[in-house]
């Protein structure tokens, strides 16, 4: 490949204008986008007393170093590149060296050059300078050695000054700050012993290195990156290809049922082409992610190869710092290739006469995976031990007793600080449990408040820590605090008539399961709605806004999600339906049945954070999408559930599940695994 060649004047032309003035530069400083504009431009954008300017090419925020925009560090590449520029051959510069004069003050030939101060001496005052206290220790060489710098690597020795003390030359590198200091730094900014001051070679050789080191990584992780990319554009080209042929094969299924399926093939073919389109929008973003870091990383290599190949010792030392954290921020940022993913459509040969979207077949993803979602079983609570008092009264009796079984639990719920609280009508008391399964405390009514029975039925908590019982005797809503005491609230004694399953909706409304009493099958079950204090909010009757067959025949608990809207298994009709705050009815899904997405006598139901729905059958728990649709079964073959009833959803990670074993009189409690 041919290398492209400049001329002077094409070379100032292209490289060598400001962006923001389109003049020369003029004393050029370099932002830490690697960006270089004049300093007076900066200095005109950049608002007085801010503390971070924007670059006005990529638009990026910098934070400015603390003397502002002096502070940054100098461009010495573009210094000597004009250096180079105004520099007009060997020529020119035999020309410049007949007719220079010294710069010490006087008219003779000049025959020596400062390295330190950039002036040209005669040998008079070279000796005066080598003879001054301040002046002594600088680098002098002749000006045939000055004219020999042109053949070689770095040719231009333009003093490097400190960008905060103007006039001093770098003459030290702090260790600490890992920045080339003047002796002024060293004496007021950066004092020994806080600050470690190392020799500019020394510390040329060990940052040099350490450069070396980052660019062998940051080429090793573009070499992976673009290995990478390639299996992303295959993974495209693959999953184009599952497009094509699950297109082709929903054609296939659909023409055997053209007449009955006609509307649902459209509806299949936007469902996978908005997953392909779904999957090809990720595919591509991280594509461009990865094009956009390799890119970061190839301007990085360049521009560290300008530093180790063609900068001067000391402009190296002044722009490595910043080289340096620029290239660990690109070590450290993460561009992954998107996962393995494919595309199919998987027909269903097992439809019934009335053909659904659904059942004629399903749009999947390999993402579409029942893994995605796995729960374990981490706790079994079925027995107890008595307080400290009831151990005493035992403690001349039977040792055996001091264990107490549960007693067919009916309802959980989780408290805010993850306890658990169990509800158990047949011990006609409330149970709280720690994370480890142990009681912490139980409660009961009976003889306190009332005299009848106290039968609780389900419970809920507040983020307050209350305790919100449906009791089924007394036909009310009790509020309990932690320690067992009753609030002043308690409500629907004169309105319920056989309260069951509650739930809370984001109003903090009390939302109430009530079915009529025995010998009224007439009147259909209603959901009670009350303030958070007890006022009663309206009640809603399902045939007031829909027809027989969006009535549900029995329920028992109730879950709302995070829309208001109102969840409630039918535990008759085998099946969950879903209506909106006001009582309509909005859809349904499940059917009687033993297998995936099927009910038998479907009793409690439990939203989590993404309404995503649980729910318990006769021997099961099964977990739905909000719309749902079927994803997997919580409890495992080996678990032996037995009339599952009330199931409860912990409020923080790592999210459980707590299950109302009742026929097991046991609580299982089961941990979500992404």
């Amino acid at each position: 490949m041919a290398s492209a060649s400049f001329s002077r004047e094409q070379l100032d032309e292209r490289f060598l204008q400001c962006p923001i003035c389109l003049d020369r530069f003029r004393k050029p400083k370099i932002l830490p986008c690697f960006h270089s504009f004049c300093q007076d431009c900066l200095l005109s954008i950049c608002k007085t007393g801010k503390h971070s300017i924007t670059c006005p090419l990529d638009r990026r925020h910098h934070k400015l170093p603390p003397h502002g925009i002096s502070g940054l560090p100098d461009s010495y590449f573009l210094n000597d590149l004009m250096d180079f520029i105004d520099w007009g051959g060997e020529d020119a510069l035999a020309e410049e060296r007949l007719g220079r004069l010294c710069e010490g003050g006087c008219d003779r030939g000049v025959r020596v050059y400062c390295v330190e101060c950039g002036q040209f001496l005669c040998d008079i005052c070279a000796n005066s300078h080598r003879n001054i206290k301040a002046t002594k220790t600088h680098k002098l060489i002749s000006t045939e050695e000055y004219e020999a710098t042109f053949h070689t690597k770095s040719p231009f020795i333009r003093p490097i000054i400190c960008p905060v003390h103007d006039g001093n030359q770098i003459k030290l590198y702090c260790g600490t700050c890992n920045i080339p200091i003047c002796l002024e730094c060293a004496l007021y900014h950066h004092k020994q012993p806080e600050h470690d001051h190392i020799p500019l070679q020394e510390a040329l050789t060990k940052r040099r290195s350490a450069l070396w080191s980052l660019k062998k990584s940051m080429s090793r992780k573009i070499s992976k990156l673009k290995t990478d990319m390639k299996e992303v554009d295959k993974l495209s080209r693959d999953i184009d290809r599952d497009l094509q042929n699950a297109e082709r094969e929903i054609r296939v299924t659909s023409r055997h049922l053209i007449d009955a399926i006609r509307k649902n093939e459209e509806s299949l073919l936007k469902q996978i082409r908005d997953r392909h389109f779904d999957e090809s929008q990720e595919i591509q973003t991280r594509r461009e992610n990865m094009e956009m870091l390799s890119a970061k990383i190839e301007k990085s290599l360049s521009f560290a190869d300008v530093m180790l190949n063609q900068s001067n010792d000391i402009g190296f030392l002044c722009l490595e710092k910043q080289a340096d954290e620029k290239m660990r921020e690109l070590l450290h940022e993460r561009a992954d290739p998107p996962d393995q993913v494919s595309l199919k459509f998987s027909r269903n040969n097992k439809f019934a006469s009335c053909i659904t979207t659904d059942k004629l077949g399903v749009v999947t993803t390999s993402r579409d995976s029942h893994t995605w979602y796995r729960f374990r079983a981490v706790q079994t609570i079925s027995e107890l031990e008595p307080t400290f008092r009831r151990r005493l009264s035992l403690l001349m009796k039977d040792r055996g007793s001091w264990k107490h079984h549960l007693s067919f639990p009916r309802s959980v719920a989780f408290t805010y600080d993850g306890d658990l609280v169990v509800v158990s009508s047949d011990d006609q008391r409330v149970y709280i449990f720690d994370n480890y399964g142990r009681c912490k405390s139980q409660h009961t009514l009976t003889g306190r408040v009332w005299s009848m029975p106290f039968k609780p039925y389900d419970v809920v908590t507040t983020e307050k820590g209350e305790l919100l019982v449906t009791e089924r005797t007394n036909k009310s809503v009790i509020c309990f605090r932690r320690d067992g005491t009753t609030t002043p609230f308690h409500f629907g004694e004169s309105g319920l008539t056989k309260p069951l399953g509650m739930a809370l909706d984001n109003r903090r409304r009390v939302h109430v399961v009530d079915i009529p009493a025995h010998g009224h099958t007439e009147n259909p079950s209603a959901i009670s709605c009350f303030t958070y204090y007890g006022t009663r909010a309206g009640t809603f009757r399902y045939t007031e806004r829909n027809s027989p067959d969006m009535l549900p025949q029995s329920p028992k608990f109730i879950a709302i999600n995070s829309k208001n809207h109102i969840i409630l298994p039918d535990y008759n009709g085998h099946k969950v339906l879903v209506y909106n705050s006001r009582g309509r009815f909005l859809y349904q899904f499940g059917s009687e049945g033993q297998g995936d997405g099927k009910f038998e006598h479907p009793s409690g139901v439990a939203v989590d954070t993404e309404d995503n729905i649980f729910v318990s059958s006769n021997h099961r728990v099964q977990m739905f999408t909000p719309r749902g649709s079927f994803i997997c079964r919580v409890d495992g073959i080996e678990d032996e559930l037995n009339k599952p009833r009330g199931i409860a959803i912990s409020h923080s990670h790592p999210y459980r599940l707590a299950v109302a074993d009742a026929g097991n009189d046991r609580i299982k409690v089961y941990q979500l695994i992404r």
